[in-house]
């Protein structure tokens, strides 16, 4: 099991953000925070794992991958 994940320079997250994983996590915050691509990024990880590379960033749009 995956205990902690760390995120920096993914969408809107230009920080290093971190979140140690337990059974029930709850992301709390403004609008525009980051919630959702937090979010985004675990799953970006997981389609990473489960189907690699190439066939990751042909599932999404390219530009979605880049920190604009």
């Amino acid at each position: 099991m995956i205990e902690k994940f760390k995120i920096s320079n993914f969408k809107n997250l230009i920080i290093e953000e971190e979140l140690e994983l337990k059974k029930i996590n709850i992301l709390i915050g403004a609008n525009g925070g980051g919630k959702s691509n937090f979010i985004d990024g675990i799953i970006l990880f997981k389609d990473l794992i489960e189907r690699g590379l190439q066939e990751t960033i042909a599932k999404r749009k390219y530009e979605e991958l880049l920190n604009k």
